[in-house]
């Protein structure tokens, strides 16, 4: 009877050991795939050359990736001695909390918007924001990753845009836009009353119909501009 006792624990422990010999395995396998996925967001998170800012929901900043910095002029412990809303340029953050409230904390994600950030000398930086929930492992938003990219380029190419237009429609000179074929693309407000032809006469039309009779110009000077 004594043998008989001793062997069925061991034949129980017998049975088990399979069993958590597999349970462990395939915790092994989900660290593993856990390690992976974290090496593979700390490469993203660090390569990545639009600026990446972390921060907890009442603005402490977290983390940030080397563009952010940069574009920053932060250093990491810099950055992290700063509340995010520091960062945000007055005329953004009613926008910025907006987005926050209403479409991060409600749907996990904001759409790419416009804002303004200040850097740590004061100046204005223009960037295009996305942000996106981070969740604890209870699955509660408990931080927000902000996607940030610099538009300062685009931004001085529509100022430069919208100054062009205002010289071009304020001159007193005449200016005609034509494409490669010497077409008609454009005439300022000045070519109108310098040749008589207003814009339905000639956008379309080869540039010899200035001198095709169509119309007699009351005026056709000399300094009337074809722009290629």
């Amino acid at each position: 009877m004594d043998a008989c006792r001793t062997q069925a624990p061991d034949r129980r422990i017998a049975l088990q050991n399979p069993a958590l010999e597999g349970d462990i395995a395939r915790r092994r396998e989900v660290e593993d795939a856990l390690r992976r996925s974290e090496n593979k967001y700390r490469e993203l998170f660090w390569s990545n050359l639009d600026g990446i800012v972390i921060s907890s929901l009442d603005g402490q900043v977290i983390d940030a990736n080397p563009a952010f910095l940069n574009l920053m002029c932060y250093s990491l412990d810099q950055l992290k001695l700063q509340n995010f809303w520091s960062l945000v340029g007055q005329e953004s953050e009613a926008l910025e909390r907006f987005n926050l409230d209403n479409k991060v904390l409600r749907f996990g994600y904001c759409d790419e918007f416009e804002a303004t950030y200040i850097n740590r000398f004061g100046n204005p930086v223009p960037v295009s924001v996305k942000t996106v929930a981070m969740r604890d492992s209870f699955g509660r938003i408990n931080a927000v990753w902000r996607m940030v990219r610099d538009i300062s380029e685009k931004r001085a190419a529509e100022e430069r845009v919208q100054l062009a237009a205002k010289v071009f429609e304020n001159t007193v000179e005449g200016i005609m836009i034509t494409d490669a074929e010497k077409r008609i693309r454009s005439v300022n407000r000045a070519f109108t009353e310098i040749t008589g032809y207003n814009q339905q006469e000639v956008l379309g039309q080869k540039t010899s119909v200035l001198s095709s009779g169509l119309r007699r110009c009351r005026f056709l000077r000399s300094d009337v501009v074809a722009a290629q």
